[in-house]
């Protein structure tokens, strides 16, 4: 059958003869341009086609082609197939049968189209990941609704129960009765406040509006005062031995140059998280270690641990483990962590065992100057 030279090349596409019989084909159209191939290269027979599918697509594209052989019919296919290059090629396939002298004479020859549909598959992909990406906002948005109305409910409660309590019954209190409700008060209200920081300070990072303030820091004093802080809080319930490493040039102790705000929280939610999940009366070990480029921080506790399915999820936001139970929690802590690691350009890993415990180790790079 003649072509006509001029339409083909203005299609831009590639035309074909394929016998699904015998294999054999012949080849028209602008292949050198979609694929790369010379003339020689593109071959005579199918199996040289079959050879550049993309592996995951040969067994769909065999079976049609055996259909329309065995039916005698025409057919439409999508796959990828090996440029030149090496990369692969998004490409429509239409095939019809050719005509019915060849049917007769036991052979089933087809004329087909193959177009390069790259950027179609493209676009296709942009808007699935778009609508993904939308489901799961949506997702983390009734999340944050289901956790943060639980979360910001329980100090809620707590403070006006013990407000009223007090307005009502002040005068039935003696000073200590009084002086414990309004700690109970107060520490609703810093709870309250931790989870409004919280939310913030995921607005701010996401909206890329946090910006690192390096300075020489000193770290072992953070690390003491960060330590004492919890120990308050948490009511002295865990020991918290820390083992600290300095850098020294001579007989200099030298001091990193960090973001100490940055640093406090990410200290501050690790340590609080042994803590939390620890079994009771366990000890929680930090150590911190300044080596040529960087600073290396261990956490580890010997707590409730964190399952494996979960490890993989541990720093998206609202994530929390299959086997906290009813210990408070927004999920936001470690996300927050985690991006404030990324701006430091350094990196977060975890090892856990269910039962056993926890170990957090974080890497941050930075440069060290005297102390002055």
């Amino acid at each position: 059958m003649q072509y006509n030279p001029a339409l083909i090349k203005a299609l831009g596409d590639i035309v074909y003869e394929r016998c699904l019989t015998s294999g054999a084909m012949v080849w028209y159209g602008d292949f050198t341009r979609v694929l790369g191939y010379s003339a020689a290269e593109m071959g005579e027979n199918s199996q040289i086609w079959l050879d550049r599918l993309y592996p995951e697509d040969q067994t769909k594209v065999l079976a049609t082609l055996e259909q329309a052989c065995t039916q005698q019919q025409a057919y439409e296919l999508d796959y990828r197939f090996q440029h030149r290059d090496g990369s692969y090629v998004w490409i429509q396939d239409r095939g019809v049968p050719k005509d019915a002298v060849a049917q007769e004479l036991g052979q089933f020859w087809v004329i087909g189209v193959m177009r390069d549909i790259s950027d179609r598959k493209q676009v296709e992909l942009d808007m699935h990941n778009a609508l993904m990406r939308e489901k799961e906002l949506n997702q983390l948005k009734t999340r944050f609704i289901d956790i943060a109305s639980h979360e910001f409910r329980t100090p809620l409660t707590s403070i006006l129960g013990f407000t009223e309590l007090l307005e009502q019954y002040a005068h039935k209190f003696d000073p200590e009765a009084q002086r414990r409700h309004l700690q109970r008060i107060k520490g609703a209200a810093q709870r309250l406040q931790t989870l409004v920081d919280d939310v913030l300070s995921v607005s701010r990072v996401d909206a890329g509006q946090l910006t690192l303030e390096p300075a020489p820091m000193h770290f072992e004093g953070l690390c003491q005062d960060i330590i004492e802080e919890l120990q308050v809080v948490f009511g002295h319930t865990h020991p918290i031995r820390f083992d600290f490493a300095p850098k020294y040039q001579g007989d200099r102790r030298l001091l990193p140059v960090l973001d100490a705000k940055i640093i406090r929280h990410v200290l501050s939610n690790l340590l609080s998280n042994a803590l939390k999940y620890s079994f009771p009366g366990e000890a929680v070990s930090l150590a911190v270690r300044c080596g040529e480029q960087q600073v290396s921080i261990t956490v580890t506790d010997q707590g409730i641990g964190i399952p494996k399915t979960d490890l993989p999820h541990l720093f998206e936001p609202f994530h929390r483990a299959q086997n906290v139970g009813k210990i408070p929690g927004t999920g936001l802590g470690l996300h927050i962590v985690k991006r404030y690691i990324d701006l430091h350009n350094g990196t977060i890993m975890v090892a856990s065992l269910v039962n056993s415990g926890t170990t957090f180790r974080v890497d941050i790079p930075c440069s060290f100057v005297s102390n002055p």
